[in-house]
């Protein structure tokens, strides 16, 4: 299988704004340079749950999927 792959510059925030945008979000829960083995897998999923019943402004703030 062929793939193409895409890096972004490094200390180019601008050119990967979704990245940026979730880590933002994920350091809420998560403090920076923090060891992620200290995470359980339970820790992980609810971080991860939360993060991603987030209301969007792109589907009108609602969060029932």
């Amino acid at each position: 299988m062929k793939a193409n792959f895409y890096f972004a510059h490094p200390y180019s925030s601008w050119g990967r704004g979704l990245n940026e945008y979730t880590n933002k979000l994920i350091r809420q829960y998560v403090i920076k340079d923090s060891n992620f083995d200290l995470y359980s897998d339970k820790d992980i999923s609810l971080i991860q749950n939360k993060i991603n019943r987030r209301p969007r402004e792109k589907i009108e703030f609602s969060n029932s999927f």
